[in-house]
């Protein structure tokens, strides 16, 4: 099992705080992922996939 899928697991079965899921979906989107991937896997809008994106953005600066 690789360690994203288990990341993944261990999200969709509540373990994860919403920062690191925030910070994951960061960490994905810069690997290259889009919107629309990111807003199927987490299951959210593609919105607030990139509200969560822009706002992590402001808070590196």
């Amino acid at each position: 099992m690789s360690p994203l899928y288990q990341v993944l697991s261990r999200l969709m079965s509540k373990q994860l705080t919403l920062t690191r899921r925030n910070r994951l979906i960061m960490t994905l989107r810069q690997k290259g992922h889009s919107l629309s991937q990111l807003a199927e896997r987490f299951d959210l809008s593609k919105s607030r996939i990139s509200q969560i994106v822009n706002s992590e953005d402001d808070n590196e600066r």
